[in-house]
């Protein structure tokens, strides 16, 4: 019984941190694009482009 609450709690230990790393990691990549897009220095921007045109730059 004991053995199977302690793999029950490493597992919700487990999920729980799982998630957080994910919105973490979302969290510090768009703090990241915002600071390049401040300086100008995304190269990643789509760029806006009139109808029809495939260009991305």
């Amino acid at each position: 019984m004991e053995d199977l609450l302690l793999i029950m709690s490493m597992a919700a230990v487990f999920i729980l941190g799982w998630f957080l790393m994910k919105k973490l990691d979302f969290a510090l990549n768009r703090r990241e694009e915002e600071a390049l897009d401040s300086h100008g220095m995304n190269e990643n921007k789509k760029y806006d482009c009139p109808p029809g045109d495939d260009r991305t730059e």
